[in-house]
């Protein structure tokens, strides 16, 4: 794995690279492009076998099996929409869509439906992606069984030359697509596309996105489609990845027997010209959009680097990557400090983009009032950092972190998910690098890191921030005076800044190391079924320990505390949205910055999320470095600091970033929902902008503090960790600690939370982004989850049903929407509530036809039973998700409850796949009956303001 930091705005080159090792199956292919390795002095992992058949299709093979007995399908096309002509623009993406709607051996309607049966799940298991330089089709087969396999590479193959490319599926698909066109015409991404023609000005890639144009797409014929098809679906073009618990050789062996007859009628016509990069030197360009948060954005671009990879280029990634964690600490330093002129600030690199340049970028966010403050002084510390040089102790600490990094990749190595590497493999072959093996990426970096001296860094760094093309590019919701002239100069201004910064200094000793005597144990019991240790200590802490092989070399910890939306006002204002200035706060005896310095090298993290009874801490660790996991977690339940810095940097962030979620009515739908979901308790209540800047931070202390440093305490900890060791590294912290009072399950009556009335009418609500954007939901009143762990699951499956015929409908049938989403929320705190909601994107003028067609689809499953088809279709993949959850350590630290603490929980969570398995059609329609009622549902809609236009 390269280390690489990922610009901001622009979509930068994939972290991991490729390697090979040619099967012995191989077959010469003198029109195979050749493989990454073929010109590189790196030594591939051999466990991965790359074959070619004559045809000059490539294909990839590993074995790999976690999660246990899965598979996944990975079909990789070199094009896409940066070979398209004027006339095509669009039809790479649209292509993409219609090779899910049928081919010879597949009907049109029925691919889902096959994998459905098979334990796939739409969106999740089946999807397929189209970028500017590759079209990429996904398969993740939940049992690796012959069969399924088999299906799968039928699929793929009938994808490769034998989709059936009617006028009749192109006019109901063109409606898919250009929903998802409205869906992502945000004001970011048009600042985006903006950004980046201005960088590659004369170049393909910038007139040549992905999604297409509106014009073409609604007049796009058969004909056209069919044309890029045949010209660039070639062989030599295609590569098959195959990842999952297979035998290589039989694998190979089937593609062979499966691909070798595909032979185009001509060969694939070429690349066109991709363009050459203009030098500009400090150009400078301003977009202003009313909902547009503030950033700024300072872009050293180069022509791409097409040369193969090697053994120096992985030195010079690590060693300028080292100069730019050294960077972004002092950017974070300064972003917590008093008054700071900009709430976040990073330095990025990326080596490909689009096959056309490559470069580094410094990202700034900041306020409209403060951009100018905020530019000077980010390159204040980029000019100190290139001027004076980055200090020995702070290229020590970068080394050291990083090479904890890899040290841990190097744990997990034989337990990466299938999925990932299948992923990987993909995004390697797209980058030209060669994919080697955790060791060797280690080994890479010790090389690089062997004597590496401060002057080295600095080297990289100037030799990073500089480009054939300089930009800076600012965002804002306002114009600004003078514009693009003042940002020049302003610019101008501070490259030149010459005056002295110190830098991060140089750290102290991390002070949490001791909390007290050791604590006691005081009950201990292990529940066999899910091979899980329950720990009761004397101090009343709680401790759930779970050893897993799932992902070798690392520990999930989870803390729970206090009442979290309990503790909430339910008809008051509440600051719960500021918890994440929890971490930034840093802990009274250190703060955040310093903290990340004295624990350079050490593997941990704290991550707050507030749950319906408790504040819940989630820590990820190794099993060496569990104790100072520990310690952070404790030293922020027992003395958060919450500085003033770190709160009135999230105010900024929030205040910047909320119009831009009303101004996308998909998010801000569902940011509001669930305060309208639940009768307008303010406990769910999404802030405004004026909610944001009323926050007080002695409110967000005096609501954080009794839950943190008196609330009962549960812990988690799950993963590769010896069951004794966790209970000895959890007495000496948490167990340590004085006396809390013991979790008890807490259910709230029935009617604390309320299910809102039914209306005919949907609720009008308003978004201020274009006006041909909208969004529709209803929901209906279910019960909680904990009554009856039946029904429960009788209400998942139900929610699939419901999920499938939407988006088989909106999509496949009407093309009038991009996503058709279905939620079944059953509350397990709130006694008596729950609900099914489903939503989906429509044009303002076709809100009725979603409407009509949930109606629809409900009243059929209140009047009927599904056939065995559908329901073991919604079933099926229902069973694999839980599978595959239940191979996770983050679901089960996350998940994991004493059953003293709640029983009714617990036995949902040890019994789940026997509940799922126990459904059947008839109980699905007996809820169906019984919570699809039409007098009780509740509608709204997500319209545009009526003067807005932000086109």
């Amino acid at each position: 794995m390269k280390p690489l930091v990922t610009a901001r705005k622009i979509t930068c080159a994939f972290l991991l690279v490729i390697s090979s090792l040619i099967a012995t199956l191989s077959l010469a292919a003198s029109n195979a492009a050749p493989w990454p390795q073929d010109r590189s002095d790196l030594k591939p992992d051999p466990k991965v076998k790359f074959g070619a058949l004559p045809n000059g299709m490539r294909y990839v093979v590993m074995h790999n099996n976690t999660p246990t007995d899965t598979v996944s399908l990975r079909f990789r096309f070199a094009t896409a929409s940066i070979q398209e002509n004027e006339a095509q623009q669009g039809v790479a993406h649209l292509l993409e869509h219609l090779a899910f709607r049928g081919s010879k051996r597949v009907p049109d309607g029925e691919l889902d439906k096959i994998l459905e049966r098979i334990g796939l799940k739409f969106g999740a298991d089946t999807n397929a992606s189209t970028s500017t330089t590759q079209t990429v089709y996904k398969f993740d087969l939940p049992n690796a069984t012959d069969d399924n396999v088999d299906t799968g590479l039928m699929l793929m193959r009938e994808i490769a030359s034998e989709l059936n490319i009617t006028d009749d599926a192109i006019k109901t698909e063109r409606g898919v697509v250009l929903s998802e066109m409205r869906l992502r015409d945000t004001p970011e991404m048009r600042a985006g596309i903006s950004e980046i023609t201005a960088l590659m000005p004369g170049m393909r890639a910038p007139s040549r996105w992905p999604i297409g144009k509106a014009e073409i797409l609604e007049k796009i014929d058969a004909k056209t489609v069919r044309s890029y098809y045949d010209a660039y679906y070639h062989p030599e073009r295609a590569t098959l990845i195959v990842v999952g618990n297979i035998d290589a050789d039989k694998m190979a062996k089937k593609i062979v027997a499966k691909f070798s007859d595909w032979k185009p009628a001509k060969k694939s016509d070429r690349d066109p010209d991709f363009g050459k990069l203009k030098p500009v030197d400090h150009a400078a360009h301003v977009f202003v959009e009313p909902s547009l948060s503030t950033s700024i954005s300072i872009s050293f671009a180069s022509p791409y680097d097409a040369s193969g990879d090697s053994l120096a280029k992985q030195y010079e990634d690590f060693i300028r990557y080292t100069g730019l964690t050294v960077l972004n600490l002092r950017f974070q330093q300064a972003a917590l400090a008093d008054n700071a002129a900009f709430t976040e600030a990073s330095a990025s690199h990326y080596n490909n983009l689009f096959k056309s340049i490559s470069g580094s970028q410094i990202s700034i966010s900041t306020t409209p009032e403060k951009w100018r403050d905020g530019l000077l002084a980010a390159q204040r510390i980029v000019n100190n950092a290139l001027t004076q040089g980055v200090r020995q102790d702070e290229v020590d600490r970068a080394i050291s972190s990083l090479r904890t990094s890899l040290q841990t990749a190097v744990a997990g190595a034989n337990t990466r998910r299938t999925p990932d590497l299948a992923n990987s493999l993909v995004n390697s072959l797209e980058d030209n690098e060669v994919f080697i093996t955790p060791q060797q990426n280690l080994e890479f970096a010790e090389g690089a890191f062997k004597n590496l001296k401060a002057e080295q860094v600095t080297a990289a760094l100037r030799k990073a921030l500089s480009g054939t093309n300089t930009m800076v590019f600012l965002t804002s919701s306002k114009p600004v005076e003078g514009g693009e002239a003042t940002l020049a100069a302003t610019y101008k201004q501070a490259v030149n800044d010459v005056s002295k910064d110190s830098g991060v200094q140089a750290a102290a000793m991390w002070p949490y190391t001791a909390f007290g005597e050791k604590g006691k144990v005081a009950g201990q019991s292990k529940l066999d079924d899910i091979d899980t240790t329950f720990v009761k200590f004397s101090n009343g802490v709680l401790l759930a320990v779970k050893h897993t092989a799932f992902s070798a070399g690392q520990v999930d910890v989870v803390v729970k505390t206090g009442d979290g939306r309990l503790s909430l006002k339910k008809d008051g204002s509440s600051p719960n949205f500021m918890l994440n200035a929890l971490v930034t706060g840093g802990l009274e005896k250190i703060d955040f910055p310093t903290m990340q310095q004295v624990l350079a090298g050490k593997a941990y993290r704290i991550e707050p999320a507030l749950n319906e009874n408790n504040i819940a801490l989630h820590g990820v660790t190794t099993p060496a470095d569990l104790d100072v996991q520990l310690q952070v977690l404790t030293a922020y339940v027992t003395e958060p600091a919450l500085r003033n810095s770190a709160f009135e940097q999230l105010r900024n962030m929030w205040i910047d970033n909320i119009p831009s979620i009303d101004a996308q009515p998909l998010y801000s739908m569902f940011s509001k929902a669930p305060f309208l979901l639940h009768s307008n308790d303010m406990r769910w209540r999404w802030p405004s902008v004026q909610d944001v800047k009323d926050a007080q931070r002695d409110a967000l202390k005096a609501w954080l503090d009794p839950q943190l440093k008196h609330g009962p305490i549960q812990i988690a900890i799950v993963g590769d960790v010896d069951v004794q060791r966790a209970i000895d590294s959890v007495a000496a912290t948490l167990g340590a600690l004085p006396e809390r009072p013991v979790a008890l399950t807490k259910v709230s009556p029935v009617g604390d939370a309320k299910f809102p009335s039914a209306m005919q009418t949907p609720l009008v609500l308003t978004h201020t982004g274009n006006k041909n954007q909208a969004q529709a939901m209803i929901a209906w009143p279910i019960t909680d989850s904990r009554s009856n762990l039946s029904e429960t699951a009788d209400l998942h499956v139900l929610s699939n049903i419901i999920q499938a015929r939407m988006v088989d409908a909106m999509r496949s049938k009407t093309g009038s929407s991009y996503t058709a989403s279905v939620k079944f929320d059953g509350s397990w705190q709130f006694a008596g509530y729950g609900y099914m909601a489903v939503s989906s994107d429509t044009k303002p003028e076709d809100t009725k036809v979603f409407f009509d067609t949930i109606n629809e689809v409900a009243e059929d499953l209140r009047k009927q039973t599904v056939n065995a088809d559908e329901f073991s279709r919604a079933q099926l993949p229902m069973l694999a998700t839980i599978s595959k959850q239940q191979q996770s350590n983050e679901f089960w630290s996350r998940s994991l409850t004493s059953t003293d603490v709640d029983p009714q929980y617990a036995e949902w969570l040890r019994k789940q796949t026997e509940f799922v398995k126990g459904v059947t059609a008839e109980r699905v329609h007996a809820v169906a009956k019984k919570y699809l009622l039409s007098d009780k549902a509740w509608k709204a809609v997500m319209m545009p303001t009526a003067a807005e236009d932000k086109k």
